[in-house]
């Protein structure tokens, strides 16, 4: 039962380092970040952008929802 517990935390962090290194949010992380920034628009995220919104929706600052948006705007 450990080990396939451990398996399947193994495939989660793979899947999310994929998921960050092509400038995707993990998908727990893009649902907090359409929950604090509703109208948002997630697509075509670069690398740089996904590690920044994972950062701020992390950083516990109580203004995330501008902080996304800010970093959205940023090309």
């Amino acid at each position: 039962m450990k080990t396939l517990i451990s398996a399947l935390a193994l495939i989660a962090s793979v899947t999310s380092a994929s998921a960050m290194a092509n400038g995707e949010l993990s998908p727990s992380d893009l649902h907090e970040a359409r929950t604090i920034a509703p109208l948002s628009d997630f697509s075509n995220l670069s690398a740089a952008q996904a590690n920044a919104i994972e950062s701020v929706l992390y950083s516990g600052d109580s203004n995330t929802g501008a902080l996304i948006r800010s970093i959205l705007m940023q090309e």
